[in-house]
């Protein structure tokens, strides 16, 4: 016997020997493991698996993509939340400009009708896109501004049903009352009974071309101030009084000449 099949007869006698052996059976099924027998395997076996998904994906997927502050997010994502930002800016923006541009015309159309009102609103709008365009209040403060002034301008609107005037009396106790210290001193029963007798007055004298008539436009002066005499007016406002008067007729005589 030579020397290797000595080896040979001693590795197969160990073979053999050992408690594990089991010895091979050419007609026996193939012995590797199925896929159903490793789900009973240990996980430590089963390594190559696909990890269990959260149960609940979404707060999985929000944690994993929406970072806790911009500066945390990856430089892609950043970009498109600047995006984002940009198009909510001008989307503002659009908003602003088209309540600018409603309130302008809803202003010009009160201008015909109520001289100090319009002006009261016109110079509230030019004050807070000022303060827009000097960044001294954001957008949405702007927005909130605008808003407000177009439901005020409304409001006026329905002054008279609260008031018992007409428009035309309204625009009339509005010029009588814009001076603050008048309207305290005179109160508002006394002024609303000045406009109304005023409207009454300026009727009854304005022609189609008054306004361009130095001789009709003192005789309109002279019931003015003789009506503010009459109930007390402050001597002292007198003058501005009938200034306001005068332009509030002017802008109402074109209605009352047709």
């Amino acid at each position: 016997m030579s020397r290797f099949q000595a080896r040979a007869g001693r590795t197969d006698c160990a073979v053999q020997h050992s408690p594990n052996h089991r010895p091979y059976d050419s007609t026996a099924t193939d012995h590797r493991p199925s896929h159903k027998a490793a789900d009973h395997w240990p996980a430590a076996v089963v390594s190559t698996a696909e990890p269990a998904e959260p149960a609940d994906r979404s707060a999985h997927t929000a944690a994993t993509i929406m970072p806790t502050s911009p500066s945390s997010a990856p430089t892609s994502m950043r970009g498109h939340g600047d995006r984002a930002e940009v198009r909510e800016t001008e989307k503002k923006n659009l908003a602003i400009e088209a309540l600018k541009k409603l309130i302008n015309g809803d202003v010009r159309s009160q201008a015909k009708r109520n001289v100090i009102q319009s002006k009261a609103f016109s110079e509230r709008l030019e004050a807070a896109i000022a303060r827009y365009h000097a960044n001294a209040i954001t957008t949405a403060q702007i927005l909130e501004e605008l808003i407000q002034l177009a439901k005020d301008i409304r409001a006026a609107r329905l002054r008279g049903e609260e008031t018992g005037l007409t428009d035309e009396e309204i625009a009339f106790y509005d010029a009588l009352a814009e001076n603050e210290s008048a309207r305290q001193v005179m109160g508002e029963p006394t002024l609303r009974v000045i406009a109304h007798e005023l409207v009454t007055v300026i009727k009854g004298n304005v022609t189609v071309d008054w306004m361009h008539r130095e001789s009709t436009r003192a005789n309109i002066r002279r019931h003015m101030k003789r009506l503010l005499r009459k109930y007390g007016y402050t001597p002292d406002l007198q003058d501005a009084a009938v200034q306001n008067l005068l332009q509030q007729a002017e802008a109402l005589s074109a209605q009352w000449a047709a």
